[in-house]
């Protein structure tokens, strides 16, 4: 057995003890794991190549013709609304010579797609529309030549992919998820703001970093301790594949944000239409493993879009959302400034600590560190690692 083997046999070894271990032995993953080339690439391969990966809401796409860029595990995909109003996941690699049609602007709408090296044009289903001075080739059948198609499935209003053409469909395993948050509405809501963050370490980091609640002692003790202290979460059951906290609003929250009458003085956007006393009462944080991690407010929702691009690099897209009812009250749009700072402040914290992991990471003294009974979410990824790597 090579090195290599020996290596990656040790560290999914030490995997599976993580995610078999009772609640009160367990442990973070070997340092290795969020930084070694050949571990990431097994990863890659067993993980995100065979799962789902999210890449947009549909409010980005409201009419044909409205397109996304995306980059996912190094395929460039056209996210697109095509003629007859259907959603649909595309390759942006010309068929002629492989070039990517990336258009100026990674968002719009268009009325097809060409390829700026020889003027190849495609409609936005898929099909070939004009492959100029292709007349003599034998090679080239224009009835059939077309952008290669990859599955997707939306969820609550969130575009998935996956390159597996045997994946399990991804609502199946939602079912209850999707009840517990069903008032939210996430379908119908509409994006307010989107932010493709610096994000230089390992995918797992910023996961693990936004399943547990316990780090806010420490790295939000000024932001986010004296709304939802850290020891006040309690993480609900979950399927395999999905995680979810519930954090109890603090009184003081509840008379600011929620029971106060919208207004222009009153602080947020109001209270979503539909919200039990039961949602209100508390913030809930939740995710669909390996690529969304989002919290639900009383006015919105954050979804954080985290997809690897290398053993040290993560593709990090930050979205807001809420119900344009919400936006249509007395002084909303003029809040939304004040209101994205309460975002951006805890988001930097969370970035400022994640630098100082990924350098103790790689460290001589570093080990595998005992986890609290409030970082169970990281379990649950470890879990469906595990899961994942014996499948």
């Amino acid at each position: 057995m090579s090195e290599t083997a020996e290596r990656m046999e040790q560290l999914e070894t030490a995997l599976h003890d993580c995610a078999g271990r009772p609640s009160e032995a367990r442990v973070t993953l070997p340092p290795e794991a969020y930084y070694d080339p050949d571990w990431f690439a097994l990863e890659r391969a067993k993980v995100h190549e065979r799962d789902w990966l999210l890449l947009g809401h549909v409010s980005e796409l409201p009419q044909e013709g409205h397109y996304l860029c995306v980059d996912v595990l190094g395929e460039p995909l056209f996210l697109v609304r095509d003629e007859a109003g259907q959603l649909r996941i595309l390759s942006r690699v010309c068929r002629h010579r492989g070039a990517d049609m990336r258009p100026e602007q990674d968002a719009g709408r268009a009325r097809g797609f060409v390829c700026p090296y020889h003027h190849w044009s495609y409609k936005l289903s898929g099909g070939l529309r004009h492959a100029p001075l292709m007349d003599g080739s034998a090679a080239l059948d224009p009835k059939t030549c077309r952008l290669p198609e990859f599955r997707h499935e939306v969820w609550q209003g969130f575009v998935f992919v996956t390159f597996d053409p045997d994946a399990p469909p991804l609502a199946a395993r939602l079912d209850h998820l999707e009840t517990r948050i069903e008032n939210w509405r996430l379908a119908e809501m509409v994006v307010l703001r989107k932010q493709d963050w610096p994000a230089p370490w390992n995918w797992k980091i910023m996961v693990e970093n936004f399943l547990e609640g316990y780090h806010h002692i420490g790295t939000h003790a000024r932001s986010l301790e004296p709304i939802w202290p850290g020891e006040s979460h309690e993480t609900e059951s979950a399927s395999v594949g999905t995680t979810m906290l519930r954090f109890p609003n603090s009184a003081d929250y509840l008379a600011r944000r929620v029971h106060r009458p919208p207004s222009a003085e009153a602080e947020g956007l109001g209270a979503i239409s539909g919200l039990s006393d039961e949602d209100l009462a508390a913030s809930l944080v939740m995710s669909v493993l390996p690529s969304l991690t989002g919290f639900l407010i009383e006015d919105r929702a954050y979804i954080f879009r985290i997809l690897p691009t290398g053993p040290e690099a993560t593709s990090l897209t930050t979205y807001e959302l809420t119900h344009d009812e919400l936006l249509q009250t007395a002084g909303a749009k003029a809040k939304l400034p004040a209101e994205f700072v309460m975002f951006d402040t805890f988001h930097q914290e969370d970035l400022a600590l994640l630098a100082r992991m990924t350098a103790g990471l790689k460290a001589r003294a570093a080990r595998p560190g005992a986890l609290s009974l409030y970082e169970e979410p990281i379990w649950q990824l470890q879990r469906y690692l595990s899961g994942k790597f014996r499948d």
